[in-house]
Order: structure tokens, then sequence, then C-alpha cells
């Protein structure tokens, strides 16, 4: 809590509060670097537990078949059985 509190981050802007659509008002780090004249924001919420697993494992060239077996949560089981 403290950190939050200094007041020289606060000065600077380097936190942030946004809403989540499922979490509610979520404090969060403003990216700390501004270089440019198009700085830097956060665009979208962090994502909920495994919220896009099956778009990163399809990016990583796993077959349709494998990615369901993984986000049912059969792949250990299948593995261990193969």
């Amino acid at each position: 809590d403290s950190v939050v509190q200094d007041p020289h981050l606060q000065a600077v802007g380097l936190f942030d509060v946004s809403e989540h659509p499922t979490e509610g008002a979520v404090r969060q780090l403003r990216p700390p670097s501004r270089w440019s004249k198009s700085p830097p924001s956060v665009r979208s919420h962090a994502p909920n537990l495994g919220e896009h697993t099956a778009e990163v494992l399809q990016e990583a060239g796993l077959p349709d078949t494998q990615i369901a077996r993984i986000v049912q949560g059969d792949a250990k089981r299948k593995a261990l059985a193969d």
C-alpha cells in the first residue's frame, strides 16, 4: 500500500484504475515510458484465466482436436494413457 501512496509515483501518474468486465475496478501500472507524440496506453483488460488459450494454441500450430482436449482439461489424462 505504501508504494501506491508514494507522492512521486502519484505525481508522475504511474498507477491507473480501470474497470474490468468481471473483476470491477482494478489498479494497474500505466506504461512507464512516454517517448513519442503517441504515448503507449492500455487498450484492453487483463484476460481471465484461460480466456485466450485456444487462440494462443492455434497460433502455435496445434490441431483443433488437441486444443479441444487441452481446453477441456483432458490432455494430461490422454497423454498418460498413450
